[in-house]
């Protein structure tokens, strides 16, 4: 398992796909605040991954990828997790702040991933990369002090969403070598997908926010649908990489 932190196969590979990645996921964001103008972030995140299980059944089935590799159920698990809290706070975010602003403050994960990774992974930190990060943090410094002056503690939520992606990369990084991505990818959706069902309903059918799940027209199902799709395409980019 120490290859997983001196080895790095195929890096311009995993650039571009990392790159689509990135490029596929806001789209998910524009989706999302859409939804979030009538509906609460607990009940977005759940739609949208509940459609990426959905989406990712066919693909578990035509795979035959049933059979989950001794030692990692449990770290999948968490890895799921890990993503629903981090959709869920930067659904809030959008509910509370500009598109702009709430994506802005969340690309402070890429400097939390690299600093996680020397010290969980133990992956080097050279130079350069120490200038970046001190330079990056600088900037989300910049960025994040207005904010929190004019939007409060709603200022924090892309950052809790930030951390919690950073420690969802870095189990992918550290499964990638023993999990298939389509498993990868149905097996964290599924965890979320049970637990927020639960918490929605709790939250939401249970009275205890709101009077229950907002009904949904034919143009905010075809919202959640989208949302679906950006996710799954865009994290199963992510994962290949």
């Amino acid at each position: 398992m120490n290859e997983i932190a001196h080895r790095i196969q195929h890096p311009g590979r995993g650039m571009a796909l990392l790159s689509m990645g990135m490029l596929v996921l806001p789209c998910l964001d524009v989706f999302a605040k859409l939804l979030g103008q009538t509906a609460g972030p607990l009940e977005v995140t759940f739609w949208r991954f509940f459609i990426q299980t959905v989406l990712m059944l066919p693909f578990v089935i035509m795979a035959g990828a049933w059979s989950v590799p001794k030692g990692t159920l449990i770290l999948q698990m968490i890895r799921g997790l890990l993503l629903a809290t981090a959709t869920v706070f930067f659904f809030a975010a959008l509910k509370h702040l500009p598109m702009a602003e709430a994506i802005a403050i969340f690309f402070a994960q890429p400097l939390i991933l690299t600093v996680l990774s020397a010290v969980l992974l133990g992956e080097r930190l050279r130079i350069r990369r120490i200038t970046a990060i001190m330079a990056g943090f600088a900037g989300t410094l910049i960025i994040l002090q207005p904010s929190v002056l004019v939007f409060g503690c709603a200022a924090g939520l892309p950052l809790i969403s930030a951390l919690s992606m950073a420690l969802y990369m870095i189990i992918t990084r550290r499964l990638a070598d023993e999990v298939g991505a389509t498993q990868m990818q149905f097996l964290g959706s599924l965890a979320s997908t049970v637990v927020l069902a639960v918490l929605t309903v709790a939250f939401t059918w249970g009275g205890l926010v709101g009077g229950g799940m907002t009904p949904l027209s034919l143009t905010q199902i075809s919202w959640v649908i989208g949302m679906g799709l950006a996710a799954t395409i865009g994290h199963a980019l992510i994962v290949m990489a």
